[in-house]
């Protein structure tokens, strides 16, 4: 094992969380990252005074309690985090001041649905009752690797999955567009469909997310995306003995690594670990 070697292509959070997991399995690794600064596409700039966030929006696994949580943990990302439990996930706003809040407390959100629309009081209640039986969706996905199962991991994951089959079955097939056109509410109707997810994403995702919010552990993080790349990076580099390296390539492909990239006047950030 102390002969074995990976070269990552990206510091994204896939490239340095892979990273962490080959120097834990006792690998030497070698990570190129072309931009100055870790993350990828989770990242966060400053303009004018404000934080632009380009990825998180809820942080799925920021709570104790759930197996997410124990990947993050596993990687540095939580660990002293502080996590902000905001009471309303997302509002639309109609015309005439009409106004449907998504409260993370689905009492709070049932309430409010049947105040404006109380002629859908069935299909509001069949959306709440799924809600709430996601809150108890926390020990997806398993803690251990599938490749890695043997028959009783196999076993343990079907007892573990049976609660969750029929809800799955059922809202794994039904759009958000197609839920939604069930309200006889014309403003609830369209407010549904134009919500943060796409309208042909499946229900399921929605309440799975929303099952995350309830559990509170979906929530921002206090620093943004860019922080929590930060954090694995430093999780990550807590296993080097040099500095990251700076290097200059003036070539157009790297054959001695096998890899094809242009990196002609690039700045390639080299971890090496």
């Amino acid at each position: 094992m102390a002969n074995k070697s990976i070269i990552i292509i990206g510091a994204g959070l896939a490239g340095l969380s892979a990273g962490c997991y080959a120097r834990m399995n006792g690998y030497k690794t070698q990570i190129f990252e072309m931009d100055t600064r870790p993350g990828g596409l989770c990242t966060t700039w400053q303009r004018k005074g404000y934080k632009v966030d380009a990825c998180i929006e809820y942080w799925v696994g920021s709570g104790p309690g759930t197996n997410f949580y124990s990947f993050w943990e596993e990687v540095g990302a939580v660990q002293r985090r502080t996590i902000i439990h905001h009471e309303e996930w997302a509002r639309v706003e109609g015309e005439g001041g009409k106004v449907l809040i998504f409260y993370t407390d689905v009492d709070r959100l049932e309430q409010h649905m049947k105040e404006l629309a109380p002629e859908d009081t069935d299909v509001i209640e069949e959306f709440i009752e799924a809600a709430r039986a996601f809150v108890c969706f926390k020990d997806i996905p398993p803690k251990k690797a599938p490749e890695l199962f043997g028959l009783i991991d196999g076993l343990k994951m079907m007892f573990t999955m049976s609660p969750y089959m029929k809800l799955m079955k059922k809202w794994g097939k039904i759009s958000i567009q197609d839920f939604a056109q069930r309200f006889k509410n014309p403003f609830l109707r369209e407010a549904f469909s134009v919500n943060f997810f796409p309208s042909f994403i499946s229900m399921f995702a929605w309440l799975a997310s929303l099952g995350m919010i309830q559990q509170k552990s979906a929530g921002y993080p206090v620093g943004g995306s860019l922080e929590i790349a930060r954090a694995i990076e430093r999780r990550y580099l807590a296993w080097l003995f040099d500095l990251i390296i700076q290097h200059q390539f003036f070539l157009s492909s790297l054959k001695y690594y096998k890899i094809s990239l242009d990196l002609a006047y690039t700045t390639v950030h080299q971890y090496w670990a």
